[in-house]
């Protein structure tokens, strides 16, 4: 009985994401894999007291690029975001409703559902900014700070 039940809800449910919900979800996990990676690269830059030139050189740039490719990827994912915002609601609605009409189907989502930017939005550009100010005093400390004899 209980896998009667299992299979109807799934039979009913539509489990799939879209593709753009998948990219956004990829890019906010990559760019934290970036800015955790940056991190214990320059927890173990900072501790490395002897070090020879080429790990040095090696710890001192692998943070940069990684901080560099977290900002891309958390641009990427604020712009899907924001072009994407009413598009999984919109293709739920379309299901429910075969009409092609656009101008009905916006309204029958701006009627049945709320669609607005929430505070995870606002931590992800506040993210964006705290990571461009760590991109610059770190491009600051590499380029001008740690090359100075």
């Amino acid at each position: 009985m209980g896998s009667a039940l299992f299979e109807t809800s799934i039979e009913s449910c539509q489990c799939d994401f879209l593709p753009s919900t998948k990219g956004i979800a990829a890019c906010t996990i990559i760019a934290s894999i970036f800015l955790g990676l940056s991190i214990i690269l320059l927890f173990i830059h900072s501790i490395n007291i002897s070090e020879n030139y080429s790990i040095g050189v090696c710890l001192s740039f692998f943070p940069f690029i990684l901080i560099l490719l977290a900002f891309i990827f958390i641009l990427i994912t604020l712009i899907l975001v924001g072009s994407y915002l009413s598009r999984d609601i919109m293709y739920v609605v379309r299901l429910a409703n075969t009409a092609n009409d656009l101008d009905s189907l916006r309204q029958r989502a701006r009627d049945t559902h709320e669609i607005r930017i929430d505070w995870s939005t606002a931590l992800e550009i506040v993210a964006l900014v705290l990571t461009f100010f760590s991109f610059i005093l770190y491009s600051i400390f590499v380029f001008k700070i740690g090359r100075s004899p």
